[in-house]
């Protein structure tokens, strides 16, 4: 199984196909002898540890309803001459043309063989036998039907071995979308209970640790069904002493018994993660089903690990964004919380502007290190007073075009985004900013938004060459400064939410 080490499966109902541990054949035929005969004749009959539940109608319409109320049908014996003289037909037809039912089996039995030709049955219809009624002894029939139970839990193999690998390939797109690892591990859960229509709970625990001694400290992360309100938990405090005895001994013999309705997969991930995925059962499953779980619980498990890595990979790239902003703001003596101030300002306004939850991510990451290239500004510029010179000013404008030539040439896409942000946000909407004078929504979005939370941040703070605003102050230049300096929507969105601003800037005080 790859992975994954420990298997076990419930011993109650064998799946929907055999309710009861019985095989269901619906004897259709308007001769109430015919069914008694039947049974009679099938008396006894075992099939893998099976027994035949019969299920009797009358006539064509009856059978209709039978068939939609049960799917799980593995064989029809079924008259051809009925109310009508090819009423057998006919149901034959509703049965694979309107139900698109193909793995029920059909067996057409007739006492006039004459009004239906065997050959142009056979070739015409969809069934898989054809016999006379005069000429079907005991045995014959007992033949017909293991035949025919047979070639029915065939086809039906292949039909879940065709979903389950369908479940797999949808799976592989839709759970390896999500960049977190709790959002991660919630899809891989949600598509197999998807798979395993019948599973009732699920949950997915983990801790960190060399060993796994003691099961019962690992810490629930994503929780399906009656565990649901269990996150956060240690699953000692709600699975029960005695499944948890369970789960510790599949766990510790690494063995793959089937005499219970759990399931338990632990395995080993990066970063010695300990990974458990716990689901509930009400059923038994089946060889072909459980070799599909075991394909798909495998890839889960090298795909978790994936995840984990990238969310590591992304972790430290964050980190480094940070360490590459606040050295940018200490060479310019700008300490403190300014970095993290305007990350949360940026991540804020484009929530508010209605960009998705990874942009938004993604943007308030990069726009940490929005003035990178103030580290090749010479200190007596930076972190001048008085009044810069024009000669000054034109140097410390260089900062935006040096910056954003610094990131927009790296490969990352944090990176270049920061690059964008770097160059442009100080560029103004009226066309009057600076590197390239760009105008409007020349100026891409993230250097809009960028630009509102650095000025923001720098009125409402203590610089080197000023005071920090008072509030009425703030509103009325960036009144003033709507279409002008600043994005006249985003200007409204920030001044109608100036609040939550004003919160982040108390809560980040330098």
């Amino acid at each position: 199984m790859g992975a994954f080490n420990d298997i076990i499966f419930a011993d109650e109902q064998e799946q929907e196909i055999v309710a009861k541990n019985r095989w269901k054949v619906l004897i259709v035929d308007d001769e109430e002898q015919i069914h008694s005969v039947t049974k009679i004749a099938l008396r006894g009959f075992v099939y893998q540890n099976r027994e035949i539940e019969f299920i009797s109608a009358m006539s064509s319409l009856e059978a209709k309803e039978i068939l939609q109320e049960e799917p799980d049908i593995a064989l029809i014996l079924l008259d051809v001459v009925m109310e009508s003289e090819n009423a057998g037909l006919e149901l034959t037809k509703y049965i694979r043309d309107e139900l698109k039912n193909s793995i029920t089996r059909i067996i057409l039995r007739t006492g006039q063989p004459g009004q239906a030709p065997e050959r142009e049955v056979i070739l015409k219809y969809d069934i898989n036998d054809y016999k006379n009624k005069s000429e079907l002894t005991s045995q014959g029939l007992f033949t017909a039907t293991v035949s025919a139970i047979r070639s029915y839990m065939d086809i039906y193999s292949l039909n879940v071995s065709k979903t389950g690998l369908e479940e797999i390939i949808k799976a592989t797109s839709s759970i390896l979308e999500k960049r977190s690892f709790e959002s991660f591990i919630e899809g891989a859960l949600l598509q197999i209970l998807a798979f395993m229509k019948d599973a009732k709970n699920a949950l997915y625990c983990t801790n960190m640790g060399s060993s796994i001694d003691n099961i019962g400290d690992l810490e629930a992360i994503s929780c399906i069904g009656d565990f649901k309100d269990k996150k956060g938990q240690k699953i000692k405090e709600f699975v029960g002493e005695e499944n948890l005895n369970i789960i510790t001994k599949l766990i510790k013999a690494k063995k793959n018994p089937s005499v219970l309705d759990k399931y338990v997969g632990y395995f080993k991930g990066v970063n010695e993660r300990n990974n458990l995925i716990y689901i509930e059962l009400d059923r038994e499953l089946l060889e072909h089903e459980i070799t599909i779980l075991d394909l798909f619980m495998s890839n889960i498990s090298v795909a978790l690990d994936n995840v984990e890595l990238i969310s590591e990979t992304k972790s430290n790239q964050v980190e480094i964004l940070n360490m590459m902003g606040n050295l940018a703001e200490n060479h310019s003596k700008e300490t403190g919380f300014h970095i993290k101030r305007v990350t949360e300002y940026v991540y804020l306004l484009c929530k508010l502007y209605g960009l998705s939850q990874e942009e938004c991510e993604m943007v308030k990451e990069a726009s940490a290190i929005h003035d990178i290239g103030k580290l090749v500004v010479p200190d007596e510029i930076l972190n001048k007073a008085s009044k810069l010179t024009a000669e000054e000013f034109e140097e410390i404008k260089k900062h935006s075009s040096i910056g954003g030539e610094l990131l927009l040439g790296c490969k990352g896409k944090i990176l270049r985004l920061g690059g964008i942000i770097a160059k442009e946000h100080h560029e103004k909407y009226n066309g009057k900013g600076y590197p390239n004078g760009l105008k409007g929504e020349e100026i891409h979005i993230h250097g809009r938004i960028a630009a509102i939370a650095d000025v923001f941040d720098a009125l409402t703070h203590k610089r080197c060459y000023k005071e920090a605003w008072e509030r009425d102050r703030v509103v009325e230049l960036f009144s003033k400064e709507r279409g002008e300096h600043f994005d006249p929507h985003l200007c409204d969105l920030f001044l109608e939410n100036i609040d939550k601003f004003y919160e982040i800037s108390e809560t980040f005080k330098d």
